[in-house]
């Protein structure tokens, strides 16, 4: 006969079998694991392409279309059972054990063909730039980054200068934007060109004269405020924003200035400098200022915001470097914006729970 502890011990043991399920907690940490992991991947894997185009190679990009997870908990319960004429002989005894097992499934897909052109090729839309701005993206950060002319005025382009009144235009309308006193919306409708509107106060004497310098700097109509928003080099008429901005393979051209090269591969002619050259004879125009700066080096970098080996070198982005770390992040988010085709369906995937 056995003892009533011995009973309750054993019927504690089978309910804890019967119950074992996979702890809801396991949830949480799978999905931000993952998903800092993307996160992480995706920095990753924009350095390398940048870094890649610098040398003359051919970027790749795969596109994380789904990560699935099949968690499972198995239980084990072995109890035995030794009766004796007396309840002090008599013996149960009884054991428990686990098995946790996680399998994940993460699906790539490449980026080629309509969906490379449309995605890296294509200049950006002038109506998402302008919508950064309307958002509250820094215009100082937005318009040298992605604009390359606007109603005729050049910005800075692999190497070369911006035009003075360009520089100007961008200093006026930052200006503006953080006067508060002014402000731009964009309007687009399906199927015609966007519009862009100014709106102020006319009590504001700034705002008036930055206005008027903003209409003399583009060639734009003094009594308008409303002017059509299009693609392009010049305007047709002193009613028109015309802009032509960067397409993201352009702007992982213009952030591969920034490359640190090893003098070995200049020697080496594995790479061109930044102006073209294949060796280090002279030095650059006073006027040079690259987007970013990624540092290069034999050994791996102890603390980086993004860091990849290639061609035997370690290439990085040191992790205080603020204005680097800006412009990196700020190119994440313009590839998101750039993908104007339907995503890609990704495939379905059968997981039998385990048993």
């Amino acid at each position: 006969m056995f003892s009533p502890r011995v009973w309750l011990g054993g019927l504690c043991l089978a309910l804890l079998g019967g119950c074992a399920q996979v702890p809801t907690a396991q949830l949480g940490a799978a999905r931000f694991g993952y998903g800092q992991e993307v996160a992480e991947s995706w920095k990753r894997q924009a350095l390398m392409n940048v870094v890649r185009l610098r040398y003359n190679d051919a970027p790749a990009f795969l596109d994380v279309s789904a990560v699935v997870t099949s968690d499972s908990l198995s239980t084990r319960i072995q109890a035995g059972a030794t009766a004796a004429n007396t309840p002090a002989d008599s013996k149960l005894d009884f054991g428990a054990g686990g098995t946790w097992t996680s399998a994940p499934t993460v699906t790539f897909s490449p980026i080629s063909g309509e969906r490379f052109s449309k995605r890296l090729l294509e200049p950006l839309p002038p109506t998402s730039v302008l919508l950064l701005v309307q958002a509250g993206w820094p215009i100082d950060l937005v318009w040298p980054t992605t604009v390359t002319t606007v109603n005729g005025l050049q910005g800075s382009r692999m190497g070369a200068p911006a035009d003075p009144e360009f520089v100007a235009l961008q200093q006026v309308l930052a200006r503006m934007q953080r006067s508060s006193a002014v402000g731009f919306r964009v309007r687009q409708e399906e199927g015609r060109e966007g519009v862009f509107m100014v709106l102020h106060r006319s009590t504001v004497p700034q705002a008036a004269e930055d206005l008027r310098t903003l209409r003399e700097l583009l060639g734009l109509n003094p009594g308008a405020s409303q002017f059509t928003l299009t693609q392009g080099e010049l305007p047709r008429n002193d009613r028109e924003l015309a802009i032509n901005t960067r397409s993201m393979f352009e702007l992982m051209q213009e952030m591969g200035l920034g490359v640190d090269i090893p003098p070995e591969h200049l020697r080496k002619a594995r790479s061109m400098d930044e102006f073209g050259r294949t060796a280090t004879n002279g030095s650059p125009p006073s006027h040079y200022r690259p987007m970013v700066s990624i540092r290069s080096g034999k050994t791996a970098p102890k603390d980086h915001y993004a860091a990849i080996q290639y061609k035997d070198y370690w290439f990085w982005i040191d992790d205080e470097d603020e204005q680097t770390k800006r412009l990196f992040t700020f190119l994440m988010i313009l590839f998101s914006l750039s993908e104007t085709s339907p995503p890609m369906n990704a495939p379905v995937l059968s997981i039998s729970p385990a048993r």
